[in-house]
């Protein structure tokens, strides 16, 4: 830093003594010069690259899509072919719509696409991406995977799991029969949501967390719900970074807000499992160890080379992404997609077939 003081001294100096045209003139230059040398710099870096649109500097093809963004890239994909780039921002992307080329790309190609994207969101919501879902593919990467395969995946842990999954089934069963019995409406997503996220919790640490009865487990609902909005909210500024210094759709705060609540659940999570564990490690009543014991465990002994870094901070990351989004969504997903499958059969029923058919 000092030796810099004299640099940045004479540099102010010299600016000064400038008429005032004459530094607007240079601070211009320098401004389109800071935001157009990477698009500059990009070009050349992708002149091997599949063909497609001609996008504006710095925005790139942005201006032109829309929120049918699938319509938007199947047209282009009619002109550009099955394989084309597209300048998204100051991101470069390549779009495929062939399903033999990303057969290609995804089953033979693997390891070369396999680490993901970090959006700033995931940035501060999984702490800089620790979890499985984001770390780069390689041998950290493997170990993890190889963790919760063997501890967690594997046929045997899932049928540890029975218990707990006919309890909260059967539970939103009784919830619908009783509203059924009092012709009450149910909102079933928001039920289905529950079981599964109560599966989830299960799963991670033992403890059934979304009890909507209790303050905190309707606390515990929304948080979740807002992690999984803003996580995947757009955000501008994952696709033109100098956006960042002004947060223009007041998403970094927000998602601040809620990292510092996530941060707090799971640190009180694994304080209450520490505390636990002074007693003794203990397996649960299903007889298995859950998520939070099994990474705490390698924490602890430290059996591979990989995980010697293996702090506190990579544990509330593997809970924070793994527990809250990344299972829950997909879970909450697939209940979705077979209620609203269920809605058309009950919406549109099928004819009865002659009585000859059922005897």
């Amino acid at each position: 830093m000092n030796l810099l003081h004299p640099l940045m001294s004479t540099i102010t100096t010299y600016l000064s003594s400038l008429p005032l045209f004459t530094k607007t003139l240079a601070i211009a230059t320098s401004i389109i010069a800071f935001l157009l040398l990477p698009v500059i710099i990009r070009r050349r870096n992708w002149r091997d690259s599949p063909p497609g649109p001609i996008g504006w500097p710095i925005l790139g093809y942005l201006p032109y899509l829309t929120e049918r963004l699938h319509e938007d890239l199947f047209h282009l994909a009619e002109t550009y072919g099955p394989l084309f780039s597209l300048q998204m921002g100051q991101k470069s992307a390549i779009v495929v719509s062939s399903p033999e080329i990303a057969r290609e790309i995804l089953k033979q190609k693997e390891t070369i696409f396999s680490s993901r994207t970090i959006t700033e969101a995931v940035r501060c919501i999984a702490y800089n991406g620790t979890s499985l879902v984001f770390v780069p593919y390689g041998a950290r990467w493997s170990l993890l995977r190889k963790i919760l395969t063997t501890e967690l995946f594997s046929s045997r842990a899932i049928e540890l799991l029975q218990p707990a999954r006919k309890h909260q089934v059967h539970g939103l069963l009784s919830t619908l029969y009783s509203a059924s019995k009092s012709k009450t409406s149910v909102n079933l997503a928001d039920s289905t949501f529950v079981v599964s996220a109560n599966l989830i919790s299960n799963f991670v640490c033992s403890k059934t967390l979304f009890d909507t009865a209790k303050k905190e487990g309707r606390e515990l609902k929304e948080m979740v719900w807002e992690i999984l909005e803003d996580a995947g909210a757009p955000n501008l500024a994952d696709l033109i970074p100098f956006l960042k210094l002004f947060d223009l759709q007041n998403l970094k705060r927000r998602v601040q807000k809620i990292a510092k609540m996530l941060d707090d659940f799971c640190e009180k999570l694994i304080d209450e499992r520490l505390e636990e564990r002074k007693e003794g490690l203990k397996i649960n009543e299903n007889g298995r160890l859950d998520m939070l014991d099994v990474f705490l465990n390698y924490r602890n002994d430290k059996k591979d080379d990989e995980l010697k870094q293996f702090s506190r901070v990579d544990i509330k990351g593997m809970l924070a992404w793994n527990f809250p989004v990344e299972i829950l969504e997909d879970m909450t997903e697939k209940v979705g997609i077979t209620l609203q499958k269920a809605k058309v059969l009950v919406g549109t029923p099928k004819p009865r077939l002659p009585d000859s058919v059922y005897q």
